[in-house]
């Protein structure tokens, strides 16, 4: 009797296990699939890669370059509106070059600020300068920054000269006298010779014109001063001394004056 209850009891115990294989008992006491796959793999789309840093430009004569100028040559080069293959830092650079690298530095520098870029020159003006005609590579460039009264002409003086001798090497006193047009704002204080010789200590103030004068001085009170970063400590400036390209370059390595100051570096970030 006991034996055959134990037989029946078993056989119901069976058919209830097998009646809950599938139901929702079985499936609650499951493993929650979302809880055991693996994550799925993000799409390119979903992946944030990193900003790729500016390749440095690589010119073969750095090392040539004073240890100084070597970081702001470098610097200026990387923003990468001038051509590492028209550069020969030991060289002289001209007129031309010169005007054409400060107008595509000073766009670079001031990309987010358009309302302080100098504008280049539209085909269609009359040219200034009777050697720099709408046909010459550099005529934009050149007679952008006459327009803007960046480089002096007969727009700025009726006495300023009507060739702009474009393949002649740059002075140190043309290029301070450039470049402080777009550093400081407003026109130049006059200048006396005496006042350059006691503030500078140039032996030399006494060859230098009204032009450089007034130049010399706006950049004396001027930080970064563009002649303490060039040329370091001296005593004589040397106005009519050539410029290489490396301190055009050094030169360029920053703009602006306070709150409009911008340099290369800050430029690269």
């Amino acid at each position: 009797m006991k034996r055959a209850l134990a037989g029946n009891l078993g056989i119901v115990l069976s058919l209830l296990l097998t009646a809950c294989q599938g139901s929702g008992l079985e499936r609650s006491l499951a493993p929650d699939p979302k809880l055991t796959s693996p994550s799925p793999t993000p799409t390119p789309e979903e992946v944030t890669s990193p900003e790729p840093s500016p390749t440095p430009v690589v010119v073969a004569n750095l090392t040539a370059v004073p240890t100084a100028l070597q970081p702001l040559v470098q610097e200026v080069l990387n923003l990468g509106v001038i051509p590492a293959s028209e550069v020969q830092l030991e060289q002289p650079v001209t007129r031309r070059q010169f005007a054409r690298w400060l107008m595509a530095v000073q766009q670079r520098l001031y990309q987010d600020q358009i309302e302080r870029q100098v504008r280049p020159a539209t085909p269609g003006s009359p040219p200034v300068f009777t050697d720099v005609p709408r046909s010459d590579p550099d005529f934009p460039a050149i007679q952008g920054l006459a327009e803007a009264g960046i480089i002096p002409s007969r727009l700025t003086s009726p006495t300023a000269p009507t060739r702009f001798q474009p393949d002649q090497p740059l002075t140190r006193a043309t290029l301070v006298a450039w470049k402080v047009n777009l550093d400081v704002p407003g026109t130049l204080p006059t200048a006396t010779t005496a006042d350059v010789a006691k503030t500078w200590g140039f032996q030399d103030a006494a060859t230098l014109d009204p032009l450089a004068l007034a130049a010399l001085s706006a950049d004396y009170s001027h930080e970064p001063s563009t002649v303490r970063r060039v040329w370091g400590r001296t005593r004589l400036f040397l106005p009519q001394m050539m410029v290489s390209q490396a301190q055009a370059l050094a030169a360029l390595w920053s703009l602006g004056n306070g709150d409009t100051l911008v340099t290369a570096r800050e430029a690269l970030k």
